[in-house]
This record gives structure tokens, C-alpha cells and sequence, in this order.
């Protein structure tokens, strides 16, 4: 089997000055491990998973976080006393915790292949 027939086809990607948040908004609404960051061009530069948001982002599970100020009724109350750790996430970009090379693969390797690949490489 190729991997030309188990890819997504329609992929879904976000830009390297989206904001962050924006990306773990994607990652938590569609169950997503991780997302291509791409140019304008659709040219892929990177990749930015689940663990770039908890290990560079912010230590914290942004997903997570998000889902917390929707529902902590705290976040009203304080949010003077918030502000200033909210503001450093808010203002995060994709390209401050993407991964600059993703692992890739083209579509004519067989399953068998990839598996070996990933297996090396991670």
C-alpha cells in the first residue's frame, strides 16, 4: 500500500503569522495531533503539533486553556490580574513555536517505508 492512498487530500494548514491561538483552536476542534504551517504560496516551511504548544508556547495545554476561560467564571473577576499572562499567549505567533522541519514523506512510499522512516527519525 502507498501512502498516496491513506493521505488526506484536502489539507488543513495554517500560515506562520497566524496566531497561535488560532492554531490551537483548530487542533482541539478537529482532534488534530498537529498542523503544516505553510506560505502564502502553499510552499510547507513547518509544522506545529499538540507538543509544540505545551513544550514552547506557554507551558500550558493552549487547547486546554482555551476550553478553562470559557467556562471559569474567575477569568470576569481577574481579569486585571490575568492580563499580562494572557497577553504573552494572545500575542504568540505560529512561527514562535512551529517546528522548522517537519518530517515529510512524498506519496509514492509504501507504508512499510514510512513506518521504518518515522521509526528512525524519531
Amino acid at each position: 500500500m502507498y501512502i498516496q492512498e491513506l493521505m488526506t487530500k484536502n489539507v488543513v494548514s495554517v500560515y506562520p503569522d497566524d496566531p497561535l491561538i488560532k492554531a490551537a483552536q483548530i487542533l482541539f476542534d478537529r482532534n488534530f495531533d498537529g498542523l503544516p504551517v505553510i506560505t502564502r504560496d502553499n510552499v510547507l516551511i513547518g509544522i506545529i503539533t499538540q507538543y509544540d504548544l505545551v513544550t514552547k508556547g506557554a507551558n500550558i495545554h493552549l487547547p486546554t486553556f482555551m476550553q478553562l476561560m470559557k467556562e471559569l467564571p474567575v477569568y470576569e473577576r481577574d481579569k486585571a490580574q490575568l492580563k499580562p499572562a494572557l497577553q504573552k499567549i494572545v500575542s504568540l505567533s505560529v512561527k514562535d513555536v512551529m517546528n522548522p522541519e517537519p518530517f515529510t514523506v512524498v506519496p509514492h512510499h509504501t507504508l512499510e517505508e514510512v513506518a521504518k522512516f518515522f521509526s528512525e527519525h524519531h
